[in-house]
């Protein structure tokens, strides 16, 4: 645990740091590697963690159905070596892709970052480790549309659907919402709310008719993260979105739609996460974008409203990260070479 609140410490100063720079590449790369290093050498991640050590060492037997682009991925690292190496290659991949998303779409990337890491780092990037690679190829594929580069937003829509097919899902809801209009949006909604006590059902017959995924049953039953804190995030982002709507150049612009469609796709997911826990997960293909608007709007404000908030961020990132850690498996340690940190 300790080892979490070092690195927590080391980052938020980072950031403050940020929040009176220009932006800085090589500034950005050094945080960046120390998650890359805290990620790439741990012998831990939760039960996933050993389900996907027993999926990698039971290849070329595929004991669960993982998605072509995690298998192969696997299949061509169990080439040079053993599972440890693959938790390299796979945190090298997801962080690099985050990382190119995050100082592409902001000009205080180290902040972001540090929001990142203290609200969803430990569960996407420990934890969810083939999501985590899909929600990078998913969150460059919204960056791809959002400046009209069609053709790559589908390919990395489709690299990251070869890792979790869930990013379809994720895909269709973003692009429903992109194209409705104010009734579309409501009509969403409302038919979320209809269909959300029967959800459970309905994936089961679409999933025996179509991809037959025998995980299923342990996505309908996997618990999530706690929900208040889905609420709190989701709310400031919507929060920062209305304050940040109050330009007139960035509410006509496609940018506008792009934010819009992402945080109602989210409130939809949210609203089926009551009915199925494990659906909370999919909000990890947005929450990128949340600390995005977080950090623009924090720029919006005059210097003092930017430190006060500021600090406001660093108390609540505190207790979520510290909350995570002690609820998850009964307290998070961290461990390496067989040796808890």
């Amino acid at each position: 645990m300790l080892i979490y609140n070092t690195i927590f410490v080391f980052l938020s100063f980072l950031a403050l740091l940020d929040l009176s720079h220009k932006k800085n590449l090589l500034f950005f790369l050094f945080p960046c590697f120390i998650l890359l290093l805290l990620t790439a050498i741990r012998g831990n991640g939760g039960d996933d963690f050993y389900v996907y050590e027993k999926y990698f060492n039971a290849l070329p037997n595929e004991i669960f159905n993982y998605g072509y682009g995690y298998y192969s991925l696997n299949m061509f690292v169990k080439n040079f070596g053993e599972y440890p190496f693959f938790i390299i290659i796979s945190s090298i991949i997801c962080i690099t892709l985050q990382a190119i998303f995050i100082y592409r779409e902001t000009e205080k990337p180290t902040l972001v970052l540090f929001l990142f890491y203290s609200t969803s780092f430990l569960w996407l990037d420990f934890i969810l480790i083939r999501q985590s690679i899909s929600v990078g190829f998913f969150i460059l594929a919204i960056s791809f549309f959002k400046n009209n580069k069609k053709i790559f937003a589908c390919l990395f829509l489709i690299l990251s659907s070869l890792f979790h097919e869930t990013a379809i899902f994720a895909g269709v809801v973003f692009y429903i919402l992109y194209r409705a209009e104010k009734a579309g949006f409501l009509f969403t909604i409302g038919s979320v709310l209809i269909i959300a006590p029967f959800l459970s059902d309905i994936i089961t017959i679409i999933n025996d008719m179509t991809i037959k995924n025998n995980n299923i049953t342990l996505y309908l039953e996997q618990r999530t993260l706690p929900s208040i804190a889905n609420v709190i995030e989701l709310t400031i982002a919507f929060v920062a979105f209305y304050i940040i709507n109050k330009n007139s150049v960035f509410r006509e612009s496609n940018e506008y739609k792009i934010y819009k469609s992402i945080l109602y796709s989210s409130l939809c997911i949210l609203l089926l996460s009551y009915t199925i826990p494990s659906l909370a997960r999919f909000l990890e293909f947005f929450r990128f974008f949340y600390f995005i608007l977080v950090v623009r709007m924090l720029m919006q404000f005059n210097v003092r409203s930017r430190y006060l908030f500021f600090v406001i961020i660093l108390a609540y990132c505190f207790m979520r990260l510290n909350s995570f850690i002690n609820q998850f498996d009964s307290g998070f340690d961290y461990i390496y070479n067989g040796k808890i940190l």
